[in-house]
């Protein structure tokens, strides 16, 4: 069960994150982002995984998990989670041994500002120097923020995050937004995986707020029909 959260609350917390005055939208590269923080005064940004990243072990591969990160189950408002990221395919035979041309996606987030729509996930530090192998891994994302509450503890505060938004149109042909490609199977029992060891209320949280590339088609249609999960 997610937690519960008012109306009023997160509807105040979606208003302060649209705020351009105080957060800013950083377009990949991101190449302001490590000045700015230093300007503020500070080491690191928050950011909300919600793909593979929920994952400790995935994440180990690019960011600090030690304790100073305080990864933190969460769940933010006014975005909705899909898997409209066309791998790449060099990625595909590297990572899974996919060298047939089958194409995969992996998870994207659209940013609405709309109370509808809400994703679970990690709430993590990412530290400045770890941005340069974050952008290496995270091609073509956009950081846009969004408000985020602690799961475990609803009633405190939120905290503007960050989240990793794809772009629909990109500057090169290569671009990686798609909304016809299915899930990439090994990346989804990933992240899967990574939700279940947090609980299985935020495991149902999160299928229950993933869909298929078109937005509208729930991950848990394609889960069933696929066998993934078995297979």
């Amino acid at each position: 069960m997610s937690p519960e959260i008012s109306p009023e609350r997160v509807d105040a917390a979606i208003e302060e994150a649209k705020d351009a005055s105080q957060y800013q939208v950083y377009k990949y590269p991101w190449t302001e982002l490590p000045a700015k923080l230093r300007d503020q005064g500070h080491d690191h940004f928050w950011l909300l995984g919600y793909g593979s990243l929920i994952s400790q072990v995935s994440s180990a591969r690019t960011i600090d998990v030690s304790e100073r990160s305080c990864r933190l189950p969460a769940i933010a408002f006014g975005a909705r989670r899909q898997f409209s990221y066309r791998i790449p395919q060099a990625f595909l035979a590297e990572r899974y041994g996919v060298t047939d041309g089958t194409r995969y996606s992996a998870l994207d987030c659209k940013v609405t500002y709309d109370r509808g729509d809400a994703l679970n996930g990690i709430l993590t530090r990412v530290f400045i120097d770890d941005i340069e192998a974050f952008r290496q891994r995270e091609y073509a994302y956009d950081l846009k923020p969004i408000p985020v509450f602690e799961w475990d503890h609803p009633e405190r505060p939120h905290r503007i995050a960050y989240a990793l938004d794809l772009p629909p149109v990109g500057d090169s042909e290569d671009h990686p937004y798609a909304t016809d490609t299915p899930p990439q199977p090994g990346y989804y029992r990933l992240c899967r995986i990574g939700a279940l060891t947090v609980s299985e209320s935020f495991l149902q949280a999160y299928l229950d707020s993933t869909y298929l590339g078109d937005g509208v088609t729930p991950v848990s249609e394609w889960e069933k029909q696929s066998g993934v999960v078995d297979g």
